[in-house]
């Protein structure tokens, strides 16, 4: 019985990703590091209202950690609208360059 609950953990545990954490932000694939007005002479929209606005053009989630730009893979995950553009802590699974979100967390005071 304790091989077959061996076997059984392992399998699990060889099976599952690994899950790994992040902090950036989350942002879309028009603006990427800096946000732009929509307009000339229009003034630039601040990043939670800037996403929204670039996602409903058409553009996709990114996640943003430091000078490096993550795709999201998920973009149907419905945590994104809530946090986009907003200082966030950011779980799940990387494969290449592109995040599996499974957790998004806000972080508070920023």
């Amino acid at each position: 019985m304790k091989k077959v609950l061996f076997l059984v953990l392992t399998l699990l545990t060889v099976g599952s990703p690994p899950q790994q954490t992040w902090t950036g932000e989350l942002r879309d694939s028009t603006c990427k590091f800096e946000h732009e007005s929509i307009a000339e002479g229009e003034p630039v929209l601040p990043s939670p209202e800037c996403v929204k606005a670039c996602i409903r053009g058409g553009a996709r989630y990114v996640f943003i950690v430091e000078e490096h730009l993550y795709e999201v893979e998920n973009q149907k995950n419905p945590d994104l609208a809530t946090f986009g553009g907003k200082p966030i802590k950011l779980t799940g699974e990387l494969k290449g360059n592109a995040i599996t979100v499974s957790r998004i967390e806000l972080i508070p005071g920023r």
